[in-house]
């Protein structure tokens, strides 16, 4: 083939727990992430050499300061492909928003310019590459639509959803550093010594029925600096979300709702006050 259309979701958090630190810096996770309806559009093109990326709805950057050139360089070399590829990157997802969609994309590119020159390479090599581009990543490239990720977000086992729900995102219009909050999270503190230790067997037991208390370890960060993304979280109270969480590092937040007028109403109100806010389903 000589062209490729391919979608990639976003996804939010469910849960995530800081459970500690690797000896390279980099922190211990588990996490239940669920990829949503709402994607950023990725588009591939066959060339005869080079990586040339066009953003047209974002101000990303178009050389090897994103990500979906790196992911092309790595399927590229991976794939001992002869020959180059075009990729137009049409953004959905909010940038630095705590919803995958640098590494969703990421993943899109990965997978699809193996396809695209139908390159085979073994599941494995293919994992690997994803985690040397970053951490959800891998998430991206797991078939299952919900999945528990342990590690570095490396580490992933699917879990089964009883059922769906509608999702509002609100976005508060400013960009978090991922890094920036994990360099500022504390593993234990006054209030809770023992941070690392905690488990979520308990938590993820109940998400088939949605019972569950949602939980984010980053918010204590995030929401320290951004106090405006607790109103947010109450106002999704008061409008009947059954469950509001910050995704990620943040900042966007989102509300579940059992049905799609609760949740269209909410939509309604929310964008009312915020630049940003969608309205999806999970995937």
């Amino acid at each position: 083939m000589d062209t490729l259309k391919l979608s990639a979701p976003a996804k939010i958090n469910l849960t995530l727990f800081v459970t500690g630190r690797r000896a390279d810096g980099y922190h211990q996770l588990d996490m239940l992430m669920v990829k949503l309806a709402l994607a950023d559009g990725v588009e591939l093109r066959r060339r005869r050499a080079g990586i040339v990326v066009h953003c047209p709805d974002s101000d990303l950057p178009e050389d090897g300061g994103n990500l979906v050139h790196r992911a092309a360089a790595a399927a590229l070399g991976l794939g001992g492909v002869d020959g180059g590829v075009e990729i137009t990157l049409r953004k959905n997802v909010p940038i630095a928003a705590g919803l995958g969609g640098g590494s969703s994309d990421a993943a899109a590119v990965l997978s699809g310019v193996l396809a695209l020159y139908g390159s085979r390479v073994g599941g494995e090599a293919l994992h690997a590459a994803a985690v040397g581009l970053g951490a959800d990543v891998p998430f991206f490239l797991f078939p299952g639509r919900a999945a528990r990720a342990r590690g570095i977000g490396d580490v992933l086992d699917e879990v089964a959803l009883g059922g769906s729900f509608w999702v509002v995102l609100v976005n508060p219009g400013f960009a978090v550093s991922t890094r920036n909050v994990y360099a500022n999270f504390a593993l234990t503190s006054a209030s809770n010594p023992y941070i690392v230790a905690r488990k979520q067997e308990s938590v993820l037991s109940g998400i088939p029925q949605f019972s569950v208390d949602l939980h984010n370890d980053l918010e204590s960060v995030t929401c320290r600096e951004y106090p405006e993304l607790l109103r947010i979280k109450d106002a999704f109270r008061g409008q009947g979300a059954f469950a509001s969480l910050m995704s990620g590092s943040g900042p966007t937040v989102f509300g579940l709702f059992r049905n799609r007028q609760e949740a269209e109403a909410s939509r309604r109100e929310m964008a009312a006050s915020h630049p940003i806010v969608i309205l999806t389903t999970i995937a």
